[in-house]
């Protein structure tokens, strides 16, 4: 009976020996990065469902393989995108983001922004015969469903321009190239990439500088990790080689002029 009273008790032992170096051996193991979703444009995507390659997602990247993060990229149409950051909050974060974007929709909800990741112009492009033309001789105007033409804002008003909106920039740029629209209110380097690249019409539009434009500064943006953002602008501020790296490689110049004929 003691025998097997002491075979019970070594078992046990042995057992719980076991069970430490299990439990040591599973602390030893890294822990699966944190991972969080970034609600894109779908227009960034150029038509290529799984191409999203942009110098603002070269920083991301970068950033997140810092931090030890992972960013999984959800492209949706623009309201879409935002009506799933902002109302359903089922995104982590947006990019682009600009708080003077969609003013109307964002109420009283506590965002936080990034310091600007690069500039952009939004401006008006249309046929190359017709650069040069007065404003007034704009009736019809195309634009991406969510992105609001602002210098336009007010002759639309007045029904003075159409506004024909488009879910997409190659269907909107071919109305444009068809001469059924008079001009196109655009983010100038998305629109020449689709231009060049999926409707091989490069140069088919030309930016009019003559016409509104607006450059605006676009940001990281999240309603539920204000300490990613501080961490991102702590990223944004001590990596400047490597951000005048990528600037180079993805031919971004944000001190730039307003850009002349494309």
């Amino acid at each position: 009976m003691n025998a097997r009273r002491a075979s019970f008790r070594l078992g046990r032992i042995w057992l719980c020996a076991l069970l430490a170096c299990a439990c040591a051996g599973a602390a030893g193991l890294d822990p699966a990065p944190a991972s969080y979703t970034v609600g894109v444009e779908q227009l960034q995507y150029n038509g290529a469902p799984n191409k999203y390659d942009d110098y603002g997602r070269a920083v991301l990247d970068a950033f997140a393989q810092r931090q030890g993060y992972v960013f999984r990229y959800v492209p949706l149409p623009v309201n879409r995108l935002f009506a799933a950051f902002a109302r359903d909050r089922t995104l982590d974060f947006k990019y682009p983001d600009n708080p003077d974007w969609q003013k109307a929709l964002r109420g009283s909800r506590q965002f936080s922004y990034s310091t600007p990741v690069v500039s952009w112009v939004a401006g008006t492009m249309v046929l190359p015969q017709h650069k040069g033309r007065p404003l007034a001789q704009v009736r019809t105007l195309g634009a991406i469903l969510g992105f609001t033409p602002l210098p336009y804002l007010q002759m639309i008003e007045r029904k003075e321009v159409n506004l024909v909106t488009s879910n997409g920039y190659a269907s909107m740029l071919n109305h444009a190239l068809a001469g059924h629209l008079d001009a196109v209110y655009v983010n100038l380097d998305l629109a020449n990439d689709v231009l060049r690249d999926e409707l091989k019409a490069p140069g088919g539009l030309l930016f009019d500088p003559g016409l509104p434009y607006l450059r605006s500064e676009v940001s990281l943006s999240t309603l539920r990790h204000p300490d990613i953002i501080a961490r991102f602008n702590l990223f944004l501020q001590n990596e400047r080689p490597l951000l005048a790296r990528l600037r180079a490689q993805y031919r971004i110049d944000d001190a730039g002029p307003i850009p002349a004929d494309q």
